[in-house]
């Protein structure tokens, strides 16, 4: 990636590449909270019941499909 930048800025290059790394970092974490709930270990670990209660109530949709509004 390069981008121009004044050369009064340019000693601060080292900054904005620290605070790139910060957000992509936050933005693969939060990527994984909102997946973790329909990851194949999380479902597995549900008994039958919850799992058929989740299924019934729409909270757990087969791969593929989308929830209906």
């Amino acid at each position: 990636m390069f981008c121009k930048t004044a050369p009064p800025q340019q000693g601060d290059l080292w900054l904005y590449a620290e605070q790139l790394t910060r957000w992509e970092a936050q933005a693969l974490t939060d990527l994984a909270a909102r997946l973790k709930p329909q990851t194949i270990d999380t479902i597995l670990a549900r008994s039958d019941v919850e799992l058929g209660r989740d299924a019934l109530l729409g909270a757990v949709t087969p791969r593929g499909r989308r929830k209906q509004r």
